[in-house]
C-alpha cells in the first residue's frame, strides 16, 4: 500500500532488504468455512469431523474424534498444510488458537466453529498466526461480543509481509526450532508414559525390588490410613501469612502465586500450619482426580491452609517420598470411594469424615527399604521429565523472542 510507513523487523536474514509490504491476511490464502451437523448425523465411522478440542499446543490430536455419515458432509474436505483455526468457543481465550495439518487426513473435514485457513505458502502463515500481531487484531474483533470471529474480519487483519523467498526463509528456520520442540515434547510424553506404566506394576505388586544380596522384602502389608500418619490439627498460633491452596497440577502453592491475590480472609489464626514435607487432602473433584488431589508441601518452609482440608504427617518409619508417588498414581481413588459417604456433596466436596480416612481408609505399608528403593526409582524419572520439560521452556521462550524480532 502507497504512502504507508516502511516496516523491517528486528532481526532479519542478511541477504535480506527493503521494505515489508502491508497485506490482509486474505491475500495470503483463502479460508473454507466448517461443517454443521446434528447429533443425528453422528456414525460409528464416516467422514471425520475435526473440532476445537482437536486442536491443542498448536498440534492436531485425534483423541478426541467424531464422525458423521458421509451424505451430510458437504464442506470441503481438508488437505495436508490447511491451517484449522477455532473462530468460536464458550471460552474466548480459545478463538483464535490454530493448528496446520501436518500430514493427509483423507475424509476429513472440520466443524463450524472451526475454519481453514488453505495459504499460498502455509509454513509462514502458520508462524504468522502465532505472532502478537495476530492474536492482538482477534481480540480486538472479540470485544465486548459473543465469543466468535467470523472469516470476513479475519480475511481483513493485517500483517506486513516479505517477499516470497523471505517468507519461505523465516519459515524453515522456525519450523526447525519447532521440530526441536515436538521432539522434546515427544520425548517428555514417552518419559512420562513410561513413568505411569511403571508406578502401576510397581504398586500393583508385579514388579518387586529386592535387597542388596538378592533376597525378597517382605510381602507388603495393608493397614489403617492413621498407622502411616497422623492428623495434623496444628493452628496458626506462629500467625503465618502463607496462605496455600492445592492445584491438581501444581501441587500445594501460595494463594498470591496462583490466583494472585489472597482469597481467605482477614483472620488466618484458624488455619491449619503445614511444614515442608506435610501432606494436604482436598475432598473436591479435580480434572484427573475424581477423588480429591492428596499433595506434598514441597515449595515452601510453612504455610496455612483451610481447615476442609486433611492434614497430615508421615510417621518415623515411613518413606514420605514413597507415598507422594502413591497418591499421584491414582491407585487411592477405589480406597477413597469406599468410605466415601451416600448422600449429596457438602459445597462441593466429597462427603468423607475425617474419622474414616484415618480409621477406615486402607493403604499399602512396604517395608521401609522398598519404599525408598520405589521412590528413588520413581524420583530419577522425575528428575529426567523435569528436565525435559525445562528444555521446552527454554525453546519455547526462544522462540517466542524470535517470532517478536522476525516479524514485524
Amino acid at each position: 500500500m502507497s504512502g504507508e510507513k516502511a516496516l523491517v523487523p528486528e532481526l532479519r536474514f542478511p541477504e535480506f532488504d527493503g521494505a515489508w509490504e502491508q497485506k490482509r491476511l486474505g491475500d495470503l490464502g483463502e479460508t473454507i468455512t466448517g461443517l454443521t451437523y446434528s447429533p443425528s448425523d453422528i456414525r460409528d465411522a464416516g467422514v471425520l469431523v475435526l473440532r476445537s478440542s482437536n486442536v491443542r499446543d498448536r498440534r492436531i490430536f485425534l483423541d478426541d474424534t467424531v464422525y458423521v455419515d458421509p451424505s451430510c458432509a458437504h464442506s470441503e474436505f481438508i488437505q495436508k498444510n490447511d491451517i484449522l483455526i477455532c473462530v468460536r468457543n464458550g471460552s474466548s481465550s480459545l478463538i483464535g488458537k490454530n493448528a496446520i495439518l501436518e500430514t493427509e487426513l483423507p475424509q476429513t473435514t472440520h466443524g463450524a466453529f472451526m475454519l481453514v485457513f488453505r495459504a499460498n505458502e502455509p509454513r509462514f502463515v502458520f508462524h504468522l498466526l502465532d505472532t502478537d500481531c495476530y492474536f492482538r487484531q482477534v481480540a480486538a474483533d472479540l470485544g465486548a461480543r459473543i465469543n466468535s470471529i467470523n472469516s470476513g474480519n479475519l480475511r481483513r487483519y493485517l500483517f506486513h509481509i516479505p517477499p516470497l523467498s523471505e517468507q519461505q526463509k523465516i519459515a524453515a528456520f522456525l519450523d526447525a526450532i519447532s521440530k526441536k520442540i515436538t521432539l522434546l515434547t515427544q520425548k517428555r510424553e514417552a518419559l512420562t508414559d513410561y513413568k505411569r506404566g511403571l508406578m502401576q506394576r510397581l504398586f500393583s505388586g508385579a514388579l518387586r525390588f529386592t535387597r542388596p544380596d538378592g533376597s525378597a522384602f517382605p510381602d507388603w502389608e495393608t493397614v489403617p490410613f492413621g498407622k502411616v500418619f497422623t492428623r495434623i490439627r496444628r493452628k496458626n498460633e506462629e500467625y503465618c501469612e502463607n496462605v496455600l491452596t492445592i492445584s491438581a497440577q501444581a501441587g500445594l502453592v501460595s494463594q498470591l502465586d496462583y490466583f494472585g491475590k489472597s482469597v481467605a480472609g482477614k483472620d488466618l489464626s484458624g488455619y491449619y500450619l503445614l511444614k515442608r514435607g506435610d501432606f494436604a487432602y482436598n475432598k473436591s473433584y479435580s480434572k484427573g482426580y475424581p477423588m480429591g488431589a492428596l499433595k506434598r508441601l514441597k515449595e515452601y518452609e510453612k504455610g496455612v491452609v483451610s481447615t476442609l482440608y486433611i492434614c497430615f504427617a508421615a510417621g518415623s518409619e515411613t518413606e514420605a517420598r514413597f507415598y507422594e508417588q502413591y497418591f499421584e498414581s491414582g491407585e487411592m481413588n477405589h480406597a477413597l470411594s469406599r468410605i466415601t459417604q451416600e448422600g449429596a456433596r457438602n459445597h462441593g466436596l466429597l462427603n468423607i469424615a475425617v474419622g474414616d480416612f484415618f480409621g477406615q481408609l486402607r493403604i499399602p505399608r512396604p517395608y521401609p527399604e522398598e519404599q525408598a528403593k520405589i521412590a528413588n526409582a520413581l524420583s530419577a524419572l522425575d528428575a529426567k521429565i523435569d528436565a525435559v520439560s525445562s528444555q521446552i521452556s527454554q525453546m519455547e521462550a526462544f522462540k517466542k523472542g524470535l517470532l517478536q524480532k522476525m516479524f514485524v
